[in-house]
């Protein structure tokens, strides 16, 4: 492949890529999440990242043998 095929196949590529992003769901806002899981609520995630870090709240990780589970206390 020359160099110029090898830059139209590039271009091809990131349009694809650009276009699947747009299409991608925005993040969740911490009101939004937070409003989502009361306190009780048990949150599932393969992110060992407790979520007040990134929402806020109060929370408590439980035991699990796969998946990182916390509940919410506050």
């Amino acid at each position: 492949m020359g160099p110029e095929a090898f830059a139209q196949l590039r271009i091809s590529v990131d349009a694809m890529i650009a276009e699947k992003v747009d299409g991608l769901a925005p993040a969740p806002s911490a009101a939004g999440f937070l409003a989502a899981h009361p306190v009780g609520c048990v949150y599932m995630t393969t992110i060992h990242t407790n979520p007040g870090t990134l929402y806020g709240g109060t929370w408590v990780e439980r035991p699990s043998t796969g998946a990182f589970l916390y509940e919410r206390t506050e």
